[in-house]
């Protein structure tokens, strides 16, 4: 797991990262690998955690899917309950398994590993922020399911972390989240990017 902790030693606030699951989506022009997540708010004594994993037996229906407004996903969709084949390739078991696997990652906390890997940029961003190249970082998934803020703040870094667990267990993009906040340093900057290479390496 990846750990960002306060700087305040007495009253630990902390926003954790621990990988979990992988899932590849085999879409017609592009294979695409999304990485389930466990994320932890700690304040004190207190923690909140909110994960996902991938499991096959767990997928939604096809109905489910149609009533889904995802572009991808109703054409998919359209097209292997119309009988159709996007290519010679796929059968329309695999463009509705397709559909369906939009559909998981799209109701799930993940990353992006491929074809753009999510924590690549993160860490990068980190590195050039604790570097002096920029003095604010926000990062989102593509697949919103949280949002974390770092900004360069009298001689600390100011760190804000909200869970949008709206936005993965109903389908539809929210704003309201649940949060924490605190102050942090460079080294503990940089000790989270590590952990984070680390437990993401591919």
């Amino acid at each position: 797991m990846a750990t960002l902790y306060c700087e305040d030693e007495e009253y630990i606030s902390a926003f954790t990262i621990k990988a979990r699951s992988f899932q590849e989506v085999d879409l017609v022009k592009e294979v695409q690998q999304w990485q389930h997540i466990e994320l932890t708010l700690t304040s004190g004594d207190r923690a909140l955690s909110f994960a996902s994993d991938f499991d096959p037996e767990k997928r939604l229906s096809m109905d489910d899917v149609l009533a889904r407004h995802t572009t991808d996903a109703n054409q998919l969709a359209k097209d292997a309950t119309a009988g159709m084949s996007a290519t010679p390739h796929k059968t329309n078991k695999d463009l509705a398994e397709a559909v369906l696997d939009i559909q998981t990652v799209a109701n799930a906390y993940v990353l992006c590993r491929k074809p753009q890997d999510e924590i690549n940029h993160l860490t990068r961003q980190l590195k050039d922020l604790i570097d002096g190249k920029k003095n604010r970082v926000l990062f989102e998934p593509a697949e919103p399911s949280f949002e974390l803020a770092l900004e360069v703040s009298a001689g600390s870094y100011r760190v804000e972390c909200f869970i949008d667990a709206g936005n993965v267990e109903t389908g539809i993009y929210r704003w309201d989240a649940l949060g924490v906040r605190f102050f942090t340093d460079q080294k503990r900057i940089a000790n989270f990017i590590e952990e984070l290479e680390n437990e993401f390496k591919l």
